[in-house]
């Protein structure tokens, strides 16, 4: 049998089986081309960008596409 790969950039991977090269998204990193998932940055910290490339990318913690809704209400 052959095996068909992707070889993904830093940054990027390719989930099993398919033929695409994805971008690490916030809190998660590769450092090395051609891997299959992304590594997640320690707790507590995050990437400031999707695509990164280093553990040293991951900094204090940082909330990413996060709405927040408040609701005040004056019943007495």
């Amino acid at each position: 049998n052959t095996v068909i790969s992707v070889m993904c950039g830093k940054g990027w991977y390719s989930p099993a089986g398919t033929f695409k090269c994805l971008p690490c998204d916030y809190g998660t990193y590769t450092d090395s081309e051609g891997q299959t998932q992304c590594v997640e940055c320690p707790s507590n910290k995050s990437t400031r960008s999707q695509a990164s490339q280093s553990a040293e990318e991951c900094i204090g913690t940082h909330v990413h596409n996060t709405l927040m809704i408040l609701t005040f209400s004056n019943k007495h």
